[in-house]
């Protein structure tokens, strides 16, 4: 189904709202959505994974850069963020994945990229 939806991250100054495709399974759940840019450089479309019954979230980005994060709070794991200028393995910590429920209907995860910390969230409207 298509549903609307709020991303927020510490790497927006502004909450970001977009349309995405929702499937929601017994065992797992996604969006994809597409995100536009200032200037010259081109959409990104994402896919945001989570496994209910692991508990692991996977978000998958394509277009110019590309990236694929691995966010599981059992252990930490390393990512790929793929640029015009050459790969980059990224050490990625999750402290915390708050997944939908009928009080939050949506996906945030708080998580350490090397030194850095972020909370990145993608809520579902209404």
């Amino acid at each position: 189904m298509i549903a609307d939806i709020v991303i927020n991250s510490g790497a927006y100054t502004e909450p970001f709202e977009t349309r995405a495709i929702y499937t929601d399974f017994p065992s797992r759940m996604s969006l994809k959505w597409e995100q536009l840019h200032d200037g010259d450089e081109k959409s990104s479309y994402y896919l945001l994974e989570l496994d209910k019954v692991s508990g692991v979230v996977t978000v998958r980005r394509s277009g110019e850069y590309k990236s694929l994060l691995v966010f599981d709070t059992s252990c930490s794991t390393v990512g790929q963020i793929v640029t015009p200028y050459g790969e980059i393995p990224v050490a990625i910590n999750t402290e915390y994945i708050k997944v939908p429920t009928v009080l939050f209907p949506g996906v945030e995860i708080s998580y350490f990229m090397g030194e850095e910390k972020n909370v990145f969230s993608v809520v579902i409207k209404g």
